[in-house]
């Protein structure tokens, strides 16, 4: 696949430019299942750069923020033996460059190799080395954390650098125990339940609003058919929250 064919179809980088008079500018880039192909990654992570350059040299001020929504390492050819440890690797390297990073899990990932080690101690070593790298980890539908986990996790992200209270929220796939690899023994490690789309929703749109956010921006791993219908539900969850 050229590159030309994978910023349309592949990678699914939503580039959202905001913008506001003294203020500066945020450029967000949702990067969603890249499967760790070692072929691609190398180029994905260069037309990443490059477009966080453009931008930061019309805006110094400005902030970029790519958003790993999911599935960036899987099991493969490439590193079916190191456990997707590369991958991470090139998330510190776009934090060094000075971009904010964050990271959401996806049914793959750490999960792909729970049947040569536990998933849930892979899972936690990974997201411990990201953020002692400093890459945020958001994960709100998931529930009931366990203690391990949750010390992990931030609830959304604030985009500071834009007028009023902008917060990104990370969602993971609502089927994640059923595609994935993860049994309800490791699960528990992590977490109690996997909350589906609609009650995150709901929720979360209405803690926003109780504490006063402006907008809220969410990043969901989910494919792109499913997404367009979660758009109409976010609308429809959004409007009947503001009713009196």
């Amino acid at each position: 696949m050229n590159q030309s064919m994978w910023v349309r179809n592949c990678l699914a980088i939503i580039a959202i430019f905001i913008s506001f008079k003294a203020q500066a500018q945020v450029r967000l880039i949702q990067w969603t299942d890249a499967h760790s192909t070692m072929t691609t990654l190398t180029q994905q992570m260069a037309a990443i750069d490059e477009k966080a350059q453009e931008f930061l040299a019309r805006q110094p001020r400005g902030e970029v923020v790519i958003h790993v929504i999911g599935d960036f390492s899987s099991l493969n050819p490439y590193n079916s033996e190191d456990g997707g440890w590369k991958e991470y690797e090139a998330l510190r390297i776009l934090k060094e460059r000075g971009y904010t990073v964050l990271y959401t899990p996806g049914n793959h990932d750490a999960f792909d190799w729970s049947f040569k080690r536990d998933g849930a101690d892979l899972f936690l070593e990974q997201i411990r080395y990201l953020r002692d790298s400093g890459v945020e980890i958001l994960a709100d539908n998931l529930r009931n954390k366990t203690e391990a986990f949750r010390s992990l996790v931030s609830e959304y992200y604030s985009l500071r650098t834009l007028q009023g209270d902008w917060r990104l929220v990370g969602l993971t796939i609502a089927e994640l125990m059923s595609q994935s690899n993860l049994t309800k023994e490791t699960a528990d490690k992590l977490f109690g339940s996997v909350e589906r789309y609609q009650r995150s929703f709901s929720r979360i749109i209405g803690r926003m609003a109780r504490e006063g956010a402006s907008h809220v921006i969410f990043g969901i791993h989910q494919g792109h058919v499913k997404l367009s219908k979660k758009t109409e539900l976010i609308q429809r969850v959004q409007a009947e929250s503001s009713r009196p």
